[in-house]
Parts: structure tokens; sequence; C-alpha cells
């Protein structure tokens, strides 16, 4: 497994987001996380010891760089990292995760990639809306922006995810 191509991304992914993070407010309600696509789409062998503290350093940069409240997307992208391997045991059968190479549209197929993306950005969003939300708005509009989340940010990986896919995994 080539580990400098998921470090390479890693870096790309956090400038994209600083960029998107300080320079595009589409609106209020949607916040746009691309840099939790790098954890998404990392194959399944890697150390789970390994995996957690990359995904807090991750977030944690992002949360630094960027105007946010620091530790918030750590938190998320923490608890991202943590769910990765139930949520695939969930999804493919052991052999089929035993061969799994990695966690693209290419290897999972399409309905799977897509209902994987939903699931893994519903715990980010879960765990980022929980802890940004704490008593400030109304059931009613957290629900909304959760679901807005989720889905326009499943749009966005599932696109850009085919495409850079295609780029970075099979020349």
């Amino acid at each position: 497994m080539n580990h400098l191509k998921y470090i390479i991304l890693g870096a790309f992914l956090v400038l994209i987001q600083i960029l998107i993070s300080g320079y595009i407010n589409i609106w209020p309600m949607l916040y746009i996380a691309v840099f939790p696509f790098v954890i998404i789409i990392l194959p399944q062998q890697i150390n789970k010891f390994l995996l957690l503290p990359v995904a807090f350093l991750l977030g944690i940069a992002v949360d630094f760089i960027s105007d946010g409240i620091p530790g918030l997307n750590a938190a998320a992208l923490t608890a991202l990292a943590f769910f990765k391997d139930p949520i695939l045991k969930l999804l493919l059968s052991r052999t089929a995760l035993e061969n799994l190479s990695g966690v693209t549209e290419y290897t999972l197929g399409s309905s799977k990639f897509l209902l994987y993306t939903i699931l893994m950005y519903s715990i980010f969003f879960l765990f980022y809306m929980g802890l940004d939300s704490i008593g400030f708005y109304t059931f009613g509009y957290t629900a909304l922006r959760f679901v807005v989340n989720i889905f326009a940010n499943t749009i966005i990986t599932v696109l850009f995810g085919k495409a850079l896919a295609k780029q970075l995994f099979f020349k």
C-alpha cells in the first residue's frame, strides 16, 4: 500500500477545506467537509491504533488553521475513524473485507459506496453538530441542518471520489 498518496491527498484536502471554510459561505446551514474523504477511502487494513491519531491530527489541523471551534472537527473525524471498521463489517462479507484494497466506488460498487458514504457522513455530522449545537438551536433546525449536510457532502464525495479514485488508484 502506497502511504504517500494518502498523505498527499490528506494535505491537499486540508488546504481545500481551509479555502472552502474561509472563502465560501453558501448557506449558514451548510458546512462543506471535504477533508473526511481521506479517512473514508483509506484501506480497511490500516492499523487502527494509527488511524485514530491520524484522524485526530487531521481534524485538529483543520480546526486551528480555519476559523472554527477548536476540537470540533477533530472530535467528529476521530469518531468517523472509530466507526469506519464496524460500518465496513456491516456492509461487506468477511471475504470481501479481507480482499478490499481500498474503499472506493470501484471496489465497493456504486450502491454500497453510496450507503457507506451516507453512514460515514452521518457519524461525522452527528458528532460535529451534536457538539456545535448543544443548547443553541432547536431540534428542528439541527435536524434540518443534519440532513442538508449529509445530502450535500455525500453528493460532493461521490462525485469527487469517482474522479479522484480514477486519478489516484486506477492509472
